[in-house]
Formats: C-alpha cells, structure tokens, sequence
C-alpha cells in the first residue's frame, strides 16, 4: 500500500494548543491501522525559499492508504481542520538506495 504524510499547518503566530491533546489522541487511534509513522509536533519553525509565510508546519504523521483520494478521506477527521486550520496530504515516492 502507497505511504502518504500528513503535514499539520496553522497560523505562524499561533502556538501549539496543548488542550487540545486529547481530540488529537483520539483521531489517532480511529486511523491508528493506518499509521505507519506517528511523527511528532514541531514547537518552532524557521521557513526558507518559496514559502507562505501566514502559516507553518506544525506536525506530520505518516500512513499507509489505497490511494490519495483514501489518505483525503482519512485526513478528513483531523482536529486541524476542525480548529480552523489545515493540512496537507502529499504521497512518499519509494526512493531506491544508490548503488
């Protein structure tokens, strides 16, 4: 099954909501199968290049899903989007090694 991430966005002046933990928690483990990286929060960020410099990353996780329009649907429950921020989902690219 394909790898997709999930990166966490919200307004740059915003800190973390640690309040919020708990709904967080509990959309963990509705999409818990399909989690293959928890990730983490990111307290700080710095952005450099091409950037939209109103909002920042504030956390990834990894998961595994049929497909894009799968990994959206899973995404949909995110307690990002129902806090008013958002979220990107973009699918990892197996990479093979050098030789």
């Amino acid at each position: 099954m394909p790898s997709y991430v999930f990166t966490y966005r919200q307004p740059k002046d915003q800190p973390l909501n640690m309040e919020a933990a708990d709904e967080w928690f509990k959309w963990f483990d509705e999409i818990g199968e399909h989690i293959t990286v928890p990730g983490s929060a990111v307290s700080t960020a710095r952005q450099l290049g091409n950037v939209d410099g109103s909002q920042r990353v504030s956390g990834f996780t990894v998961i595994s899903a049929r497909d894009l329009d799968h990994a959206a649907e899973l995404a949909q429950g995110c307690p990002a989007i129902r806090q008013g921020f958002g979220l990107e989902v973009g699918e990892l690219l197996e990479i093979p090694a050098a030789a």
